[in-house]
């Protein structure tokens, strides 16, 4: 299992499992459009088990999940992704393999301030 769905500027974004493909589905249009795919990382592995999507309105942020840290920021606008620093391992040094809904709300909004990113 993986993959992930966020609903933003009236489009729904789906980011599929075991790829790194990203679409966005426009129901005024009916019609899914690709998007830019999302970085492969340091790690080396596409989209996993564990993967989350969220949004702030402006961004919208991506746990890559799949027993990785990777953490990035998906700029609609530009149709390019940003690279934010990972998550921390924490006291069991473990990566995000499952439960990334539960963590990505409260880290986006605390990630976006600390990297520069703002709000346009």
């Amino acid at each position: 299992m993986g993959g992930a769905l966020v609903g933003m500027d009236g489009r729904v974004y789906a980011l599929k499992n075991n790829s790194q493909e990203l679409y966005a589905y426009d129901p005024d249009s009916n019609v899914w459009q690709r998007k830019a795919d999302i970085p492969l990382g340091p790690e080396n592995k596409k989209v996993g088990y564990g993967t989350a999507l969220t949004t702030d309105g402006t961004f919208i942020y991506a746990f890559k999940g799949n027993q990785t840290r990777g953490f990035y920021a998906y700029d609609a606008g530009q149709n390019t992704w940003i690279r934010l620093p990972e998550i921390p391992a924490g006291p069991e040094n473990k990566s995000v393999a499952e439960g990334g809904a539960d963590k990505i709300d409260e880290t986006a909004a605390e990630v976006r301030e600390g990297a520069g990113l703002s709000r346009r």
